[in-house]
């Protein structure tokens, strides 16, 4: 077993959360916070025994989506009884090459001294296929934490962590990878839209430098894609309907932002 934490942000996700649950019950805790399933979520958790907490009311809109993920990332800090833990969503698993490496890291008092998060490789699935390498994958996102050296989590969607101080430093982890189908994830645009137009109605410069990191990171796709070839046919479509959609999403901002539309 690994001494850690797992946090996992639930709602009615029960086509997805046995096979989240089934990937990461090696984890000596799993926090569940869910935000008002009535599907059999709850009970595919309880059988993994899981915690179960409760999203409040002011986190969420009126349809129980989660409006401020980055509360909600807090709350799993917080709650976690480990001091390593690991944020996946219910829609993804966790793929383990190296569980021991993993103990290492939970035991590791260097690594917990000079780190405050790893960076988990993400690799998505196409009609049951793992797509390890190609133009734009995986991305490296930060989903494996030290608590103790967290600050925060900020940002409404896209919650970024905040070290407790700057000399602490990120550590890229392939030993575990963290794959997502997807199908799921193609709806998601404009339920993120809807959370990062409400985050730059105010505050100006930070609304812009927001926007422009967004436009920045998908240049950086585009170029990734463009000068690159490793990709085959149907994970190539899926890069370009990744880089049309951040970056149509990106200029909707930019045009909110200056009440264009």
């Amino acid at each position: 077993m690994i001494n850690a934490t797992v946090g996992i942000l639930t709602l009615n996700s029960s086509k997805t959360i046995y096979r989240c649950l089934n990937s990461v019950k090696e984890f000596n805790e799993i926090l569940v916070i869910d935000g008002g399933s009535i599907d059999s979520t709850l009970n595919i958790a309880k059988k993994f025994k899981c915690k179960i907490l409760k999203q409040e009311k002011i986190v969420r809109f009126k349809n129980k989506k989660i409006r401020d993920f980055s509360a909600l990332r807090n709350k799993i800090i917080n709650n976690a009884k480990y001091d390593m833990v690991l944020m996946i969503d219910s829609d993804e698993i966790l793929s383990i090459n190296n569980s021991n490496f993993l103990n290492f890291l939970t035991k590791s008092r260097l690594r917990g001294k000079k780190n405050y998060c790893y960076l988990i490789p993400r690799v998505p699935i196409i009609d049951k296929i793992s797509y390890y390498k190609s133009n734009l994958f995986p991305e490296y996102q930060p989903r494996l934490f030290n608590k103790s050296n967290v600050s925060k989590f900020i940002k409404n969607v896209h919650e970024t962590p905040i070290p407790i101080n700057r000399k602490l430093k990120k550590e890229k982890v392939d030993s575990i990878q963290i794959k997502f189908d997807v199908s799921f994830s193609q709806n998601k645009f404009e339920y993120y839209l809807i959370i990062e137009r409400l985050m730059i109605k105010n505050n100006f410069i930070g609304s812009m430098k927001f926007i422009f990191t967004r436009l920045l990171v998908n240049l950086k796709k585009i170029y990734k894609y463009l000068f690159f070839n490793k990709s085959k046919p149907k994970i190539k479509e899926y890069e370009i309907f990744l880089i049309k959609n951040n970056l149509k999403y990106a200029l909707k901002l930019l045009l909110y932002k200056f009440k264009i539309i």
